[in-house]
C-alpha cells in the first residue's frame, strides 16, 4: 500500500507572511510617493500679477476672469489684492500639507479651507483662475511622481 499526504499549512503560512510583507512594502512605497507629492505641492506660487499691468492704460485693461463675485469684491476692496489692505503670505497653505500612513496605503491632505482653490481639485481638475499657472496643481504633481516612479 502506498499513501501520499500533502499538508499545505506551511505553504499557506509562508504565503500569509509574504502577503503581509508585500502589503507593508507597498504601504511604505505609497507613503514615500505621497511625501514626494507633498514636497511638490509645497512649492510657493508666484505673486499675483499687478492689475492693471503698468504697460496697459487703465482704459484698455480688463480685469482677470473671476471665480466668484466674492473674489471680485475682495480684489477691488483691497485695491488689487493687497495694494490697499496689505496681505502677507503666512505659509498656512504650504505647511498645511500632511502625509499619514493608513492601512494599506497613505493619505495626502491639506485641510486648509482654501486648499482646493490654490492647489486644485484632484477629482474635477478645477483650480481657481487667479492661481492657475502660478501654484502647482495637484494632478500635475501626482502625474509627475507616478511617471517618475515607473520610469525608475
Amino acid at each position: 500500500m502506498v499513501t501520499c499526504q500533502a499538508d499545505a499549512t506551511g505553504a499557506i503560512e509562508g504565503l500569509d507572511r509574504w502577503i503581509k510583507n508585500l502589503s507593508e512594502m507597498t504601504e511604505k512605497k505609497l507613503v514615500d510617493m505621497a511625501t514626494e507629492v507633498q514636497q511638490g505641492m509645497q512649492v510657493e506660487g508666484t505673486p499675483a500679477p499687478e492689475f492693471p499691468p503698468p504697460w496697459l492704460s487703465p482704459i484698455s485693461s480688463e480685469p482677470p476672469s473671476w471665480d466668484s463675485a466674492q473674489q471680485r469684491t475682495q480684489f477691488f476692496a483691497t485695491n488689487g489684492f493687497g495694494k490697499g489692505i496689505p496681505t502677507t503670505r503666512t505659509g498656512t497653505y504650504i505647511n498645511g500639507w500632511s502625509v499619514t500612513s493608513i492601512p494599506g496605503g497613505a493619505e495626502l491632505a491639506n485641510r486648509t479651507g482654501y486648499a482646493v482653490e490654490v492647489g486644485g481639485d484632484p477629482i474635477s481638475g478645477w483650480q481657481s483662475m487667479i492661481h492657475r499657472g502660478r501654484w502647482p496643481h495637484i494632478l500635475d504633481v501626482l502625474s509627475k511622481v507616478i511617471t517618475d516612479y515607473f520610469n525608475r
